[in-house]
């Protein structure tokens, strides 16, 4: 058996990324990962073709240590539509400048289309956006579900300092933070509350599961909760 073999379900087939990892891009130069789990993770992210479906996992040890740096899972072009499952990893550093107009999807490190990201023990740390939501995270219609996750000096120029949801958004899905933790993140609300921890705007709450903190008004007729950060 190859060492690290990661399986990716995809439309149905069962892929080795093992066996097709000679033939695929590696990391882009911008980001680096370690140990070599992580960069496969990566490999296979990579590869997927838009609005590709299918299940990828990194799942490690706290003993591994597993780190990507400088990638956003999921992209600007409409977010995640796959299934990833990650443990114990540290997500960290990158600038979404948000280039699509009027804002773009925001989310530094993680971006949620119709997908469902499912993390246990995950940091996000150092991700940021330039003038809208979610620094660290963005999650719009699909399912994004974390426990005991840290969320760490990320920055929003909008709403959302580490998280931003808005799981009515296009598909049907849900936020779920069982125990997060916010510190040091920061959000641009102009004077008004904005969810330095997070922000999750939907008429449902439970929705917003782990960012119940605080209750406010969107729009007309519209509900927002939100948590800050330490």
């Amino acid at each position: 058996m190859v060492r690290n073999l990661l399986a990716v379900v995809a439309g149905g087939t069962l892929l080795a990324l093992a066996a097709a990892a000679a033939h695929t891009a590696p990391p882009p130069s911008s980001t680096s990962c370690s140990p070599q789990k992580a960069c496969d993770f990566v490999t296979a992210l990579n590869a997927l073709k838009p609005n590709e479906p299918a299940a990828l996992s990194l799942l490690c040890t706290p003993d591994e240590k597993c780190t990507i740096s400088g990638t956003q899972i999921g992209g600007e072009k409409g977010g995640l539509v796959a299934h990833v499952a990650m443990a114990h990893v540290l997500l960290q550093n990158r600038v979404e400048y948000n280039k699509r107009p009027p804002f773009g999807d925001g989310g530094g490190l993680l971006n949620i289309g119709s997908g469902v990201f499912s993390g246990t023990n995950v940091t996000f740390r150092n991700g940021s956006t330039t003038n809208y939501g979610g620094g660290c995270v963005n999650h719009e219609g699909g399912t994004f579900a974390c426990t005991d996750c840290v969320f760490d000096k990320c920055s929003a120029g909008g709403v959302g300092g580490g998280v931003y949801s808005d799981p009515d958004f296009a598909l049907p899905g849900g936020l779920n933070l069982v125990r997060p933790t916010f510190t040091g993140c920061t959000c641009g609300g102009s004077g008004k509350p904005c969810g330095s921890g997070c922000w999750c705007d939907s008429l449902d709450v439970s929705k917003c599961a782990g960012c119940l903190c605080k209750k406010g008004i969107s729009g007309p007729g519209g509900q927002v909760f939100y948590c800050d950060s330490n």
